[in-house]
């Protein structure tokens, strides 16, 4: 009984210990399949898909001087959809199935470990003041909860 407990508890520690390492310089070399759409440089606006400096704790769909899908506008003003970690692996491992409509071409990335590396880089990338910090670092989501009988967004997806 004793071996069983210890091959089911040292994975799970094994695990647990390799998830919350995150690697911000290999999140930096993953980031590289979005540069021809995205940027993490102040100012830099002029690419097909938004500028991801500071998206951590920003409302989707809202990043003054960029046309966002009407699905993604919709998610960030009557849905409520906050960019935090956990919204960004859900969006990041699945852009479609996150978000149907989103004008997001990307496949995704299906390693969680990429997409916790990107997502690592991405809040050290873009220090930004008055962003809400939680727990080590990580941005809370601070919106507040949309009207009743406005569509919302359950596990990334926008529902109604």
């Amino acid at each position: 009984m004793r071996a069983a407990a210890r091959l089911v508890f040292v994975p799970a520690l094994v695990w647990a210990a390799s998830a919350a390492r995150a690697d911000p310089a290999r999140g930096e070399r993953v980031f590289q399949r979005c540069y021809a759409c995205h940027s993490v440089v102040a100012g830099e606006d002029k690419l097909p898909g938004p500028n991801l400096r500071c998206v951590l704790g920003r409302r989707a769909g809202t990043l003054p001087g960029f046309e966002f899908s009407p699905a993604m506008v919709e998610a960030g003003a009557a849905g409520g959809l906050v960019w935090t970690r956990a919204t960004l692996d859900r969006f990041l491992a699945d852009p479609q199935a996150a978000l149907p409509g989103t004008a997001m071409g990307m496949p995704g990335l299906p390693g969680a470990e990429d997409r916790r590396d990107v997502i690592d880089y991405l809040e050290r990338a873009g220090p930004c003041a008055g962003a809400p910090r939680g727990q080590a670092g990580s941005v809370v989501a601070t919106a507040p909860s949309p009207p009743s009988g406005s569509p919302s967004v359950t596990g990334g997806v926008v529902t109604t």
